[in-house]
């Protein structure tokens, strides 16, 4: 498998030095909830989450036997452009099949809840990678009580647009809903999850 490789971002937000959560302005969000205790505070940091996503998939991908190549910093919060500078930087020096996947978590109006996939409106390799992912992962979500419906997505985020191999961007779940919180901050749900998006990724890659 040493031809096919995965690039790997987890979208905005961290604790820095201080212990303060940062984050770009409108990107890495983070909700405080009124009855439970998250990240201290009852504060949900979605940059958090996902890192803690990506991290454990790299590892389950890794013993798959995938070479896996991040592009997020483990402190600072990186701009897009250089994520997706990085990629491609990657991908044109060891000339490999290569999918790029972004891990992220919504929010809208705290009841909608979910999985959800992106790809680029003008790719249709990223469909078909976001198809493969949504198949595994969309009725995983719904076994632990997630409803979702119609979850692949097109879309132009920067991330989606700038790279220059497949792309697909991961919302795992909805961070403003209680009930999804309560699954993203589940060790054995989001272990799960990620065994599902590597089927999916298994399928579209090999």
């Amino acid at each position: 498998m040493n031809n096919k490789i995965l690039i790997i971002d987890a979208g905005h937000g961290n604790i820095n030095s201080a212990g303060e959560y940062t984050t770009p302005p409108n990107y890495g969000k983070k909700w405080q909830h009124s009855t439970k205790g998250y990240h201290g505070g009852g504060w949900f940091y979605e940059g958090l989450s996902n890192k803690q996503l990506a991290a454990e998939f790299i590892a389950q991908a890794t013993r798959a036997g995938f070479f896996c190549f991040p592009v997020f910093d483990p402190i600072e919060d990186t701009s897009l452009s250089r994520r997706t500078n990085i990629a491609n930087y990657i991908q044109s020096n060891l000339k490999a099949e290569a999918l790029f996947i972004s891990f992220h978590s919504n929010a809208f109006d705290q009841t909608w809840r979910g999985f959800q996939v992106y790809h680029h409106l003008n790719s249709q390799k990223g469909k078909s990678a976001a198809e493969a992912v949504a198949d595994f992962a969309g009725p995983y979500c719904e076994e632990w009580g997630s409803p979702s419906p119609n979850p692949v997505r097109g879309a132009s985020f920067h991330v989606l647009t700038y790279t220059q191999m497949p792309a697909i961007l991961i919302e795992a779940l909805f961070f403003d809903n209680e009930e999804d919180t309560d699954l993203l901050l589940d060790r054995e749900f989001c272990s799960g999850l990620c065994a599902e998006i590597l089927k999916g990724v298994q399928r579209f890659i090999l």
